[in-house]
Order: structure tokens, then C-alpha cells, then sequence
């Protein structure tokens, strides 16, 4: 779409945002909430990571899912239109988190099996490009699943109640095995759906506007 008046530009810019407000006051007011979700969540004399259920939600996250789904896109379609977003969205969008990941540097909140207690803590500045250990904002299976789970509900919109439900469960297992706070995965699917949002553009600027199912059928 096009913005050619200043109406439109304002429009557009106003738009932009409040989004960016919301997603603020989305990210602070789960930060506000994450040890408590994570004493409800994360059990320290329970590990969950053996359960199939805890397999088949953290495999949401894994890269190799969205390869696997994108090509089984290719066989249906017998063309890459549908099926190169739904392999690149999730690979770049995992790739962005891994980035940020290092740049932001905040450790993850569990140690030894134990929940650290005082706080957030960070690394200095541009540390974890020299050691990337146990760094968590943002979760990169959340960013994955939920960046997965977004472009291909953009091909099959009826699909998303489905597909986001799995990505909400893999964000949770991330939490319930101490891995991330759930801000992390809150920041996570907001990455994802940026990139899956560009990834849309970019598909029907190469394949035309008909590409993608229009959101506001």
C-alpha cells in the first residue's frame, strides 16, 4: 500500500505509534509479572524437559519444523511462493533473536536448577558477543515457533488459532523449565511477528498483492 497525502503519512505515523506504546506497555507489564509466572511456572524438583508434551511444544521452536512444513508447502503448491516464507521467516526471525540476544546480554533466570532471586542481571556491554552462555532476552524458540506460527496463519489464516496455541506452548515450556522469564518469549513473538509481517510484504511485492491471503477478508 501506498501513502501519498500528508493525511495518509500522518495516518500511518500514528498508527506506528501507538503500536510501538502498546508493545512497551505489553513488554513492561509482563517484565512486572515474570518471577511471579516463574514461581508458578518453573517447579526446581520437577523437570519437565523428559515429558513428550514438553518435546512436541519446545519442537515449535526448532528451525528444522518450519524447513520441514515450508517444503511440505512446495509439494502442495509444486512452487516456493508459499512455501520460501515459511522457510526463511522462521530461519531469520531465529537468527534476529540470536543477535539480540548478545547485544541486550540479560542472563537467563535459572542457575544450578535454582531461581535467581535479585533481579535481572546483565552483562556489560557488547559482552556476549565474546561469550554468549546462558543469555536468554529473547527467546529464540519462542521467536522461531511464534514466527512460524504467523507466516504460515498468514497463508492459511483459518490455521492460526492452532498454530498459535503451539507457539504459546512452546513459550511455555521455555518458562517452565527455567529456561527464559516470560518476558522473554512476550519479546520474542513480538520480533517474530515484525519479521513475519516483513516477510508478507516482501511476498507480495515479488509474487504480487494476490500472494497472500488479504487480512481484511
Amino acid at each position: 500500500m501506498t501513502y501519498r497525502s500528508p493525511h495518509d503519512r500522518s495516518i500511518r505515523r500514528r498508527t506506528i505509534r501507538n503500536r510501538a506504546i502498546l508493545i512497551l506497555v505489553g513488554f513492561i507489564a509482563v517484565s512486572a509479572l515474570d518471577f511471579l509466572l516463574l514461581r508458578l511456572l518453573f517447579d526446581p524438583t520437577h523437570n519437565v524437559e523428559p515429558h513428550d508434551w514438553y518435546r512436541m511444544l519446545r519442537v515449535q521452536g526448532f528451525v528444522g519444523t518450519w524447513l520441514a512444513i515450508g517444503f511440505a508447502f512446495a509439494c502442495v503448491d509444486r512452487s516456493w511462493v508459499r512455501a520460501g516464507s515459511v522457510i526463511f521467516c522462521p530461519l531469520f526471525a531465529g537468527a534476529f533473536a540470536e543477535f539480540f540476544k548478545l547485544l541486550i546480554g540479560r542472563a537467563r533466570p535459572v542457575v544450578d536448577g535454582h531461581l535467581v532471586e535479585a533481579g535481572y542481571h546483565f552483562r556489560p556491554l557488547l559482552d556476549g558477543f565474546h561469550n554468549g552462555h546462558n543469555l536468554g532476552l529473547p527467546s529464540s524458540h519462542a521467536t522461531v515457533a511464534f514466527a512460524g506460527a504467523f507466516i504460515v496463519s498468514m497463508h492459511i489464516p483459518r490455521a492460526f488459532p492452532v498454530l498459535l496455541a503451539l507457539a504459546i506452548g512452546c513459550g511455555y515450556s521455555r518458562v517452565a523449565s527455567g529456561a527464559h522469564f516470560p518476558s522473554d518469549v512476550y519479546a520474542g513473538a513480538v520480533l517474530a511477528w515484525f519479521t513475519a509481517r516483513g516477510f508478507r510484504a516482501l511476498t507480495c511485492r515479488i509474487n504480487g498483492p494476490d500472494a497472500v491471503p488479504s487480512t481484511k477478508q
